[in-house]
């Protein structure tokens, strides 16, 4: 093989690998995201309302933001993957403003002066459930990770654990009652916080060669 041909063949690879790593870290979130959503539909039940409640303020906060920040969490676990690269990402940046301007959208609807009526119980009937779905996706996400080269683990597993615990934030959301915005907002906020945490805590185990 002539030194040129060896030359173009390494410069190659690694676009193509990243790329194989993006299709495989984006299946294993849909797929496990559909599952999940499937089992929520199955034990819980959509609303019958569903249509006209993710028009409302806390439809946005659930879908808009879960979308965004989902899509932010699988750009940073592909950038995370790939050795020399910042932990800067500029989509994810913009994914990350989109979702904090639809949150305050959708907060804005209802009005930011009045208090929800909820208490840690009830949080925790939205939080937990999104946590036990989430759990596929953040298993099969590190699993698509080792795929890949991070250097700093806990950094993309984190980035695993947003986007795992939004894939079941968005799969909850259609059976979810809750019609408050900001109880959304903290509910389900406290479950992607949960996750983030739990992927950049099982990532260095996870990843370990």
């Amino acid at each position: 093989m002539r030194t040129e041909d060896l030359i173009r063949r390494l410069s190659d690879g690694p676009p193509r690998r990243g790329a194989n790593l993006e299709r495989r870290l984006g299946a294993a979130f849909v797929a496990a995201g559909a599952g999940a959503a499937l089992v929520a539909g199955l034990l819980y039940g959509l609303r019958p309302d569903l249509l006209a409640s993710a028009a409302g303020g806390a439809g946005i906060v659930k879908f808009a933001c879960g979308a965004a920040l989902g899509l932010a969490g699988w750009r940073l676990a592909c950038r995370l993957s790939r050795p020399g690269l910042s932990a800067f990402c500029p989509v994810a940046a913009a994914l990350f403003a989109f979702a904090a301007a639809a949150a305050l959208a959708g907060l804005g609807l209802e009005g930011f002066a009045r208090a929800p009526a909820f208490g840690l119980g009830l949080a925790l009937d939205c939080a937990l459930p999104i946590l036990a779905l989430s759990a596929p996706a953040l298993a099969l996400g590190l699993a698509a990770l080792r795929s890949g080269a991070p250097t700093r683990p806990a950094l993309a597993g984190a980035a695993t654990g947003l986007a795992a615990g939004a894939a079941g934030a968005l799969a909850f959301a259609p059976t979810c009652p809750a019609g408050d915005p900001l109880f959304v907002l903290v509910s389900y906020g406290s479950a992607l916080a949960a996750m983030t945490a739990l992927g950049a805590l099982a990532a260095p185990r996870a990843l370990r060669w």
